[in-house]
C-alpha cells in the first residue's frame, strides 16, 4: 500500500498474484547470512525469508522496473 504519488505501493491483490503466478523466483542468501525468495510478477516484486514464510519486502515494478 502506498500514499499516492510520494510513495508507490503494492494492492494486496498483485502481491498475491506475484506470490501465485510468478514469472521468475529466484533463491539465495544476503550479504547478512539472511536467506530469500524473490518472486517477480508482472506488477509487483516480492521477498519473502523462507524459513518463516513472511514477506520481506515488496516493491510495485512497471514497464521498465521497480517505480
Amino acid at each position: 500500500m502506498g500514499d499516492g504519488l510520494k510513495r508507490a505501493g503494492v494492492k494486496p491483490a498483485e502481491i498475491l498474484n506475484t506470490l501465485k503466478n510468478p514469472t521468475k523466483i529466484t533463491s539465495g542468501v544476503d550479504n547478512l547470512g539472511r536467506p530469500f525468495e524473490l518472486y517477480v510478477g508482472p506488477n509487483a516484486r516480492v521477498v519473502i525469508n523462507p524459513q518463516t514464510g513472511r514477506i520481506v519486502s515488496m516493491n510495485p515494478l512497471n514497464g521498465t522496473g521497480v517505480r
